[in-house]
């Protein structure tokens, strides 16, 4: 019920600003074709002043797993999703 993956390599424009080390989705079934969705995203910020950048990194990698999220399930498959996002 979950699917885990590394990065191992990145040279977009975001590895200036970030490393990511893993994510990790799971799911669980709530109901008939309805499903609870948890995205882990772990990253390194590698911008200071932490106070300023830590928020804007960690609502930016939440974007980014909406945005997978939403792209994996536009390609067919619509169950009803309700996506939960761990801190980091």
């Amino acid at each position: 019920n979950s699917l885990s993956f590394e990065l191992v390599q990145d040279h977009s424009h975001l590895a200036k600003w970030l490393r990511w080390k893993q994510t990790r989705f799971s799911w669980q079934a709530i109901g008939q074709e309805q499903f609870l969705i948890t995205a882990e995203i772990q990253f390194e910020r590698l911008l200071d002043p932490y106070f300023y950048f830590k928020p804007l990194q960690r609502y930016a990698v939440g974007l980014v797993g909406d945005h997978l999220l939403a792209s994996i399930f536009s390609q067919g498959y619509s169950p009803t999703l309700h996506a939960h996002r761990k801190p980091n």
